[in-house]
């Protein structure tokens, strides 16, 4: 039975992320943010039905799953500033959370496209023979798109440890009810049950009597004003990433800026 009050630590820390994520916005201090308002248990939820090693594909409002598994929020808010503190160095859109190490997929702005990406990952896993599951989200529109239907065909038709959670469809419910089916149907795909579509949507009430919340929010403000403080990212780690991918194109293109912003600073 996953852990209740944690649930409501989780939320509430999406919550106020995503608060102050829209204040920056609203301040003209970020260019773009699309708020999460309304998604938070079905992210946190998820994210608590499954083992630490099983793996998450995100798409535009999944903040709570990196909430959930402990990724810091000064990191948090260092994807959103895109500040010296984002995993991203900024190249990212502000707010799209990820983490190689908390098993977090980046999210793509191409509607859908994460599906096909969990698909693959689907597919690793079984080959290696391994007991992870992976879990992809979606809405209505990317539940539209050539790129669900061919992912979930592919995956049903080879049985793969996958599933596709759907928001804003099915019945209204908490984020420890969702975490609570999410584990279940877990266990069904890594015992080779195969490919598992569940569809649930934000109960009205998923967040009342959170508390915690004066503790919470300024933990928030504190991780904010960390992200705010690292500064902008140096360009030098940007293209020191660009040549470890040995990419001509991509060096080219990295050396160019670099010499610009060189002549900037004169």
């Amino acid at each position: 039975m996953p852990d209740t009050d944690k649930i409501k630590r989780a939320l509430l820390l999406t919550r106020l992320v995503d608060e102050a994520a829209c204040a920056c916005l609203e301040a003209g201090e970020i260019p773009f943010y699309l708020s999460v308002a309304g998604h938070e248990a079905a992210a946190v939820g998820g994210a608590a039905g499954l083992s630490a090693a099983d793996w998450v594909f995100p798409g535009f409002h999944q903040l709570g799953v990196a909430v959930w598994r402990g990724v810091p929020l000064e990191r948090l808010a260092g994807r959103v500033l895109g500040t010296a503190v984002d995993p991203g160095l900024g190249r990212e859109l502000p707010g799209f959370q990820f983490s190689r190490q908390a098993r977090i997929a980046p999210a793509t702005p191409n509607l859908g496209a994460h599906l096909l990406q969990a698909y693959g990952v689907a597919l690793g896993i079984r080959m290696r023979g391994a007991s992870e599951v992976v879990l992809a989200y979606a809405g209505s529109a990317s539940e539209a798109t050539s790129a669900f239907a061919q992912a979930v065909r592919r995956a049903r038709e080879e049985t793969l440890p996958m599933i596709v959670l759907v928001e804003g469809s099915g019945g209204a419910r908490s984020a420890t009810d969702i975490a609570d089916r999410v584990a279940r149907v877990a266990e069904t795909a890594r015992g080779g049950g195969g490919l598992q579509i569940l569809r649930f949507k934000q109960s009205k009430k998923a967040l009342d009597q959170l508390g915690q919340e004066d503790a919470c929010r300024a933990l928030v403000e504190e991780a904010f004003a960390a992200a705010r403080q690292a500064g902008p990212v140096e360009p030098s780690r940007v293209f020191d990433e660009v040549l470890e991918l040995g990419n001509p194109t991509l060096e080219r293109q990295a050396r160019w800026f670099t010499r610009q912003e060189a002549r900037d600073d004169r």
